[in-house]
């Protein structure tokens, strides 16, 4: 198994979790996976991610915002849908 397949299994792993802690959110924010090589598979388990990620998502954007408050965005947030999130690193 590649690193991420790791990466998207952790992701998943913590996110079934009733209750993040402040660890499982930095993970998630710290190892966003890198979708831009797709293999067959991945895509059901990026879909699990986000339909995860939804049921945290006020505990994650308010972590989010902490990054921000600090000048540590590292990463943004996008509504696009107001039922997902997307998470994405800034280059």
């Amino acid at each position: 198994m590649d690193k991420f397949n790791n990466i998207l299994d952790k992701h998943i792993e913590i996110l079934k979790k009733e209750t993040l802690t402040d660890e499982d959110i930095n993970f998630l924010l710290e190892n966003i996976p890198d979708v831009t090589s797709l293999k067959k598979g991945d895509i059901e388990k990026l879909r699990e991610i986000i339909e995860l990620t939804n049921k945290h998502k006020d505990q994650i954007l308010k972590e989010l915002s902490k990054y921000k408050q600090k000048e540590k965005a590292f990463y943004e947030y996008n509504i696009e849908n107001p039922n997902v999130i997307s998470i994405s690193k800034k280059i």
